[in-house]
């Protein structure tokens, strides 16, 4: 099984308004960043694992430790330079002092993310964002 680069963008954008809460990683009852990386790449088959799994069946806090993170997002998506990341692939951002924040790039400059400040997933530019300062790129493992 493996999605598009396209396939991917369009299902982001499918998660939009779709409200934010803290673990959760359903378009119905809402989810956090992670949950909408999971739903976005399981809708179109460039994930597959269980959401227990990614999230270490153990959950995690707000403000996750960032070296948790970094060994789960190595895990379970492909490490990419930074500087090589383009449409459907994931960002992981800096939210103050840490990395602890993730979104899909829709277009060049442009990202999904499930926003706990605005409350539901959204879109825009990082220029103009508070997160605006990427540290890493992943792709989903099953994207062609």
């Amino acid at each position: 099984m493996s999605a598009t680069r396209k396939e991917i963008v369009r299902e982001a954008k499918n998660w939009l308004e779709v409200p934010w809460r803290h673990q959760g990683y359903s378009k119905k009852f809402g989810c956090d960043c992670i949950g909408l990386i999971h739903g976005v790449g399981t809708i179109t088959t460039a994930l597959t694992v269980d959401p227990k799994d990614l999230m270490n069946n153990s959950g995690y806090s707000r403000n996750p430790n960032p070296q948790f993170m970094r060994r789960i997002l190595r895990a379970f998506f492909k490490p990419i330079p930074l500087i090589d990341a383009r449409v459907a692939d994931i960002l992981w951002f800096r939210i103050g002092k840490y990395p602890r924040h993730l979104g899909i790039i829709t277009e060049p400059g442009i990202v999904i993310h499930s926003d706990g400040v605005e409350g539901k997933v959204i879109e825009h530019r990082m220029a103009t964002s508070r997160i605006r300062m990427p540290v890493a790129a992943f792709q989903f493992p099953l994207v062609i």
